[in-house]
């Protein structure tokens, strides 16, 4: 065989090798989002989504889904957790991202800064290492 004939037959396989890469690709972004309604203290979450802004598209409903109605962007997030807390004296919220779930809740608690804090949402994406 002639290297002509040759690479003509490889093509389709390498070109076949390249698509299947492509979506193992897209495949290894997933993104979250934490929204909250602090008027009448709702809040939202999602996971596993395409992109960011179906992240927070799908977090935004979910908080409308529990009655939320002023739904408002916390944390997005990708190939992570994310958790977020909530001070009811006066409704400050501290959030935090992370590899691991106690790792974003820490961070969420500290930076929401009182011991009164509540948690309100967490949520994690499936990883892919």
């Amino acid at each position: 065989m002639n290297k002509r004939r040759i690479s003509l037959m490889l093509a389709p396989a390498l070109a076949a090798g390249a698509m299947v890469a492509s979506q193992a690709d897209a495949r290894s972004v997933l993104h979250g989002a934490l929204v909250i309604d602090r008027v009448d203290m709702k809040a939202g979450l999602s996971y596993n989504q395409p992109n960011q802004t179906r992240a927070i598209r799908a977090a935004k409903a979910d908080c409308k889904k529990r009655g939320g109605k002023h739904c408002r962007k916390v944390v997005a997030f990708k190939n992570a957790c994310g958790a977020m807390y909530i001070r009811p004296k006066d409704l400050k919220v501290g959030w935090g991202v992370s590899f691991y779930l106690s790792d974003a809740q820490k961070r969420a608690r500290k930076e929401c800064g009182s011991k009164s804090c509540k948690m309100v949402a967490y949520s994690c994406t499936r990883r892919w290492r």
